[in-house]
């Protein structure tokens, strides 16, 4: 009798995590695509993060804030963010490299290239990454690398599609052991392509 009060009460916490995620990621946001500073939303999505962070890892940012405006949704792209970086955070569990400094656990946000086109980002760290043969699956709906119970399989996903619908991307660079890198690639702002 236990065990089934116990699979039913972690079938709950796992129906309340995805409603919880499909909620988050669907407050305020119309659709509508704006201009948008990047560095203010790292900035907030940092800020979001930073409490879940404390005592486990340190989070840099090199990002300037000159930055072209990109075509994008302001809370959108603070959701696709804040899961990446949550993730991270996560990711680094019990194995998190030691102390602080060079060598500690770290996830750092920078600006990878800037041109006429686009601006990419890249949200890295140093955790255990993602083992090969999973990388492929990863931005498939439902598909978790975390414990049962622990994760929705929807973060990536719906971070993929949500930059999908700025006219960006979302790709992966990692090898097991050695972290995990996760470029987000924006369209510069044009005037005429929120019009659409």
């Amino acid at each position: 009798m236990a065990e089934a009060v116990g699979a039913v009460d972690m079938a709950s916490r796992r129906i309340e995590a995805v409603l919880t995620t499909l909620k988050a990621f669907g407050r305020q946001d119309d659709g509508h695509l704006d201009a948008v500073n990047i560095k203010t939303v790292v900035d907030e999505s940092v800020m979001l993060v930073r409490h879940e962070a404390r005592g486990k890892c340190e989070v840099d940012v090199d990002v300037a804030s000159d930055l072209p405006l990109v075509t994008a949704s302001a809370t959108g792209l603070s959701q696709v963010l804040v899961n990446l970086l949550q993730n991270s955070v996560q990711a680094f569990g019990n194995n998190s490299p030691q102390g602080h400094g060079p060598n500690g656990a770290r996830i750092t946000i920078r600006t990878e290239a800037v041109n006429q086109d686009e601006i990419i980002l890249s949200v890295s760290d140093n955790g255990p990454g993602i083992p090969e043969n999973l990388q492929e699956k990863i931005f498939r709906p439902y598909f978790t690398t975390k414990p049962q119970g622990q994760g929705t399989g929807l973060g990536l996903s719906i971070s993929s599609d949500m930059l999908h619908r700025f006219g960006g991307d979302l790709t992966l660079r990692s090898r097991a052991g050695e972290g995990a890198t996760f470029y987000i690639k924006l369209r510069r702002h044009d005037e005429l392509s929120t019009h659409s």
